[in-house]
């Protein structure tokens, strides 16, 4: 994630991201507090409300049908 940060070309691109070892979701808020220079959280959430989360930040670019079955593969992803 810090690697892209700095890439404008990525942006908006869907990225797998991993490494050489795994680390907890509040360890990756703790890294990239300090990559960006403010604070940022963790906060956890079920699959589904990741996927309407994510639905969100789409606005209204979404069918209400296209919404409910990007938001279903989202959680079952």
């Amino acid at each position: 994630m810090v690697a892209v940060i700095d890439r404008p070309d990525l942006d908006g691109a869907w990225l797998n991201i991993g490494g050489p070892r795994s680390i907890r979701p509040p360890r990756v808020a703790e890294v990239l507090s300090r990559v960006i220079g403010r604070p940022t959280n963790y906060e956890p959430c079920t699959p589904a409300e990741f996927g309407r989360y994510l639905c969100d930040t789409w606005g209204d670019e979404m069918t209400p049908t296209e919404r409910a079955v990007t938001e279903e593969r989202i959680a079952a992803f």
